[in-house]
């Protein structure tokens, strides 16, 4: 045999081989309806720099398939920041969603458009505040450890997390399904640096106490205005609370990540699912 030849057949055997383990990995059957709390795990991994640990919620029944779930991505504010370690992972576990699997009260199973979703939730901890790159490394890296369904994949946080969660939208639209932002938003060269946001069809809602002294109300606002002034296919849309008990009411996230929380009819995790990329 030839050497190009034994070299061809070789490189088809090993295609061959890895489409039979992608195959094995994955498929396209829906996930089975879950009925019991996902399972909150912590992970001490480090991710790029920025990243020494995080905490995956995985749907119970996650290890009894192969099929792929919607990607929830949640992004705490500075007051979570800390080394990933078992020191300092619980800090992220305070509040929202993270707050709700922790307390197991999140709801394992979501019915959408007659169709049932479960989330896998990740929730990383930055060691300090991050800049874009720290974020799309823990992306990547999620994309390549959990069976994502990529047309499902949704980002949210709040403060500083919201922030991030904007910018990274502005600079990969066409990964995101939709973003929820709450108590914070983006300010940075608007409006253009949101035309890709609108030019992509990504969904936007953005929450924000109107008295907020943290991180004033107007930047969710100008977001908002900024992304609707280009007309998109999917205008965004902004919730403003005009009072707050809150700590220096900035704190719009415990209502707004509770699943009885809803507006027309739709909580925030429903209104995700509602969209696809």
């Amino acid at each position: 045999m030839s050497t190009y030849r034994f070299l061809t057949t070789r490189l088809l055997i090993l295609s061959l081989l890895a489409a039979s383990c992608n195959k094995e990995k994955s498929d396209n059957t829906p996930p089975p309806v879950e009925t019991q709390p996902a399972t909150l795990t912590p992970v001490t991994q480090n991710i790029g720099t920025n990243i020494g640990g995080y905490y995956e919620a995985l749907p119970t029944l996650y290890g009894q398939n192969r099929s792929r779930y919607p990607l929830l991505i949640f992004l705490p504010g500075a007051a979570q920041y800390g080394n990933g370690g078992s020191t300092d992972l619980g800090k992220v576990l305070t509040d929202g969603t993270p707050l709700l699997l922790k307390q197991q009260q999140f709801p394992p199973n979501f019915g959408v458009k007659g169709q049932n979703f479960s989330f896998i939730v990740l929730v990383p901890q930055f060691k300090q505040e991050p800049v874009y790159p720290d974020l799309r490394a823990f992306v990547d890296y999620a994309f390549s450890k959990y069976r994502v369904n990529a047309a499902r994949f949704y980002l949210t946080g709040f403060s500083l997390g919201a922030r991030q969660t904007a910018e990274f939208a502005t600079l990969y639209p066409r990964e995101l399904a939709a973003i929820v932002t709450m108590s914070g938003a983006y300010s940075y060269n608007l409006p253009t640096s949101v035309k890709s946001i609108a030019d992509n069809k990504v969904p936007v809602w953005s929450f924000h106490n109107e008295e907020d002294l943290i991180i004033p109300s107007q930047e969710t606002k100008s977001f908002i205005t900024a992304i609707n002034g280009y007309s998109p296919a999917i205008p965004a849309r902004q919730t403003i609370f005009p009072t707050s008990d809150a700590v220096q009411k900035h704190d719009c996230w415990t209502k707004v990540s509770n699943p009885a929380y809803k507006e027309n009819d739709v909580n925030i995790y429903e209104w995700m699912l509602g969209y696809t990329r």
